[in-house]
């Protein structure tokens, strides 16, 4: 995609802006691919999900791939000093102490004029919302001599930074390859308004502001922090906005009209056909945000190198939306580790008495170095490698999820896979209750059938022992997790006997951890889950052993809908969560409760 800068109208329109092609003009934000063709997004990964027909056809085919602000500079309005607080005034101070808070702002990275480029190549418009002024107040100039001015200099990640006076350029980029590090003004005797951007995700810069006579002797200095926002994934407590799946026709239908009847607006199912029938929509994007004082917030996809038919949907949905920015880190080999199944992230904790409040993301190992890379720079959710080796799909929804729950002490509980507790339920269950749906795809007609195949149960008691318990034990370490913010769901594994899935696992009865969180602003926060049909043919969900017991599992105040994901997902080795994605609300502030990380 090319990208080009040319001049603009006004004072200081004196840049010479170059062509550049996707992968130069995106270096900065550390991006290693550009969007691909959609026409090349149809390749399988390792292991190939199945999708549309393939995936009623057959299990072994399945889900494994496998505008400038007049809030001022933060902090310093009617002169807190304080860091991180826009004010309505637009000044720095009243007070002539010449001491300035820190500035926190976004990258300027989306295209708010829709003129195809990416803003940072632009001169700010009036549509350009993303950079932040400085207001350096009048009251900070009195007292001061016919002859002395404000020299500024400019530290750090001087190419990644960019300040505007009087609409010129006159710290950091500047379209030249040196970028100015110093700059020195006359006050004019009113306000002194400078625009900030950043180029990128967490640029950081240090801007010294020094009061100098006419013979450049400094009579007072401060330096201030100049911080974009980090790039922050989303976790479940987090209040979902709006939710999309892929329409897969007759074959999902009673899922997505279980989605639009609990939603309404707030859903959206995306026709197949624009996305090449690829039902795995957790696979391909995974949104996060940026944001900055003021309100400002920068949705993004991250878009996965996995590339097959759902790559064109970031684009479609997203592509032409101010505030929008779509980005891909990675370059493959793609593997079914780099789908976002496999990219996860738990609800705020506290590790060895450093706070989270973001949470940590956590992946299996094996998802590309370069997207480990970027998650990694941002610092912000410091990221956990676990081992999913162990299963068919290999991502780390299949044994785990979180859900609110405002009673416990975290404020949240960790849903975790448990075949011990699987075989507690179904050891329970009448031998007779028929099974007509694991009868036809897995040769299981009863309880009976299930409950004596030993190598079924020892293969369960296997993953339990050398698995599911070393995982648990690692959570506890690095989420500073006790055993009393674990709920233990009944599960039971089969163990796959085709191809690079031979011996690993996938969820024989319907994995109800793979849920989707439905925590709207309005209405009831519910839970949608896949449907176990544990039950004979007839028989509703309330006479299902294991949806009662899930039911009665969890925390107060959620409802719980189950969705029949039989025939497009849990055939194909996945489930609910792999068939959905979220957009959700930034929770709180970084410039407030997440510096500590950032240093």
């Amino acid at each position: 995609m090319l990208r080009t800068r040319v001049p603009q109208g006004g004072a200081g329109a004196h840049l010479l802006w170059v062509s550049r092609v996707c992968a130069a003009s995106l270096l900065a934000l550390g991006l290693t691919g550009c969007q691909q063709d959609p026409s090349e997004a149809s390749s399988d990964d390792d292991t190939s999900e199945a999708s549309g027909s393939e995936a009623e056809a057959s299990s072994e085919s399945g889900e494994a791939e496998a505008g400038t602000d007049t809030g001022g500079e933060a902090g310093s309005s009617e002169d807190t000093g304080e860091s991180g607080e826009d004010s309505d005034s637009g000044t720095t101070g009243t007070s002539p102490d010449w001491s300035f808070g820190d500035h926190y702002g976004l990258p300027n990275i989306d295209d708010d004029d829709g003129n195809g480029n990416i803003d940072w190549f632009d001169a700010p418009n009036a549509s350009d919302d993303d950079p932040r002024d400085m207001v350096i107040g009048a009251a900070k100039f009195d007292g001061f001599a016919a002859d002395d001015r404000v020299r500024l200099r400019l530290a750090g990640a001087t190419s990644q930074v960019r300040l505007w006076h009087g609409g010129s350029p006159v710290l950091g980029d500047e379209g030249n390859p040196a970028p100015l590090t110093e700059y020195i003004f006359t006050p004019s005797g009113g306000d002194e308004t400078f625009t900030i951007e950043f180029a990128a995700f967490l640029d950081e810069a240090t801007l010294t502001l020094e009061h100098i006579d006419g013979s450049d002797q400094v009579i007072d200095s401060d330096t201030l922090r100049l911080l974009a926002s980090p790039l922050i994934l989303n976790h479940h407590l987090q209040t979902a906005e709006h939710v999309y799946m892929t329409s897969m026709g007759n074959s999902n239908a009673d899922m997505v009209d279980g989605y639009a009847s609990a939603l309404g607006a707030a859903f959206t199912a995306v026709p197949g056909n624009l996305v090449m029938y690829d039902q795995w929509m957790q696979d391909e994007p995974e949104f996060a945000t940026a944001t900055a004082p003021g309100g400002r917030r920068l949705d993004t996809v991250i878009d996965s190198i996995r590339n097959r038919g759902l790559d064109a949907f970031p684009e479609y949905y997203f592509g032409d939306e101010p505030s929008w920015f779509i980005g891909t880190w990675g370059t493959g080999p793609k593997s079914t580790l780099d789908s976002f199944g496999n990219l996860e992230i738990s609800p705020p904790v506290t590790v060895g008495g450093v706070e989270y409040p973001f949470g940590r993301i956590y992946y299996g190992g094996g998802m590309d170095q370069g997207m480990v890379a970027f998650l990694e720079s941002q610092k912000i959710q410091d990221p956990i490698e676990i081992d999913t080796s162990w299963l068919c799909v290999q991502h780390v929804d299949e044994f785990m999820t979180t859900v609110a729950d405002p009673t416990s002490a975290k404020g949240f509980k960790v849903l975790f896979a448990d075949t011990v507790s699987g075989y507690a339920l179904l050891d329970a269950m009448n031998g007779s209750q028929s099974l007509p749906r694991f009868g036809a795809d897995y040769n299981y007609p009863s309880v009976q059938s299930m409950q004596t195949d030993g190598g079924l149960r020892m293969h369960n008691d296997d993953v339990q022992i050398d698995v599911l318990n070393p995982l648990k034990a690692q959570l506890m370490a690095e989420l500073g997790l006790v055993e009393e913010d674990f709920i233990y769901i009944p599960t039971i594994f089969e163990e796959l006997n085709f191809g690079s899935c031979s011996g690993k696992s996938v969820a024989l009865i319907p994995g109800t951890v793979n849920l989707i969180v439905g925590n709207l602003e309005s209405g009831s926060p519910t839970l949608f889950v896949p449907d176990p049909f544990m039950r004979g043919s007839g028989e509703g969900v309330s006479s299902d052993a294991f949806a009662n017991d899930f039911v009665a599992r969890m925390p107060d105040g959620w409802d719980v809908t189950f969705l029949d994901n039989w025939d497009t997902y849990h055939v194909a080795l996945g489930e609910v969560h792999c068939g959905t994605n979220v957009i959700r609300t930034p929770a709180a502030n970084w410039w407030e409760v997440g510096l500590h990380l950032l240093e």
